[in-house]
């Protein structure tokens, strides 16, 4: 496996971890919801890595997979760190998330999806 903040190499040993373990992409359940529910989720969960689909102002759809930085008011946006960049100097990999766009996200085993 490889550390989405590091890019590092690591293993994990024991079923027990492996459970436990937080993961963008997989999900053991669906629930569908509001778009005002689904922002309510996304904007609470600090440091916990998800992916989210979202409307992007061009009309095309996107798919991020990060990790909550900062978070306006309900229905506003929320900054977030994209995982599948590598940090540089030249790009911080910093992503704006606009609630009111939201699609999808997959957070904690569950996916949601917008009613």
């Amino acid at each position: 496996a490889v550390d989405l903040n590091d890019g590092q190499r690591f293993s994990i040993h024991g079923l027990s971890l492996i459970d436990e373990l937080l993961s963008a992409d997989d999900y053991k359940s669906e629930e569908k919801v509001t778009k005002t529910r689904m922002a309510g989720i996304l904007s609470s969960t600090y440091n916990t890595p998800f992916t989210v689909e979202f409307e992007k102002s061009d009309g095309t759809i996107r798919k991020l997979r990060g990790r909550l930085i900062s978070a306006e008011p309900m229905m506003g946006r929320c900054q977030v760190l994209d995982l599948d960049i590598l940090k540089s100097a030249k790009e911080s990999g910093l992503r704006l998330v606009d609630n009111r766009t939201l699609l999808s996200l997959i957070i904690n085993g569950v996916k949601y999806i917008k009613k």
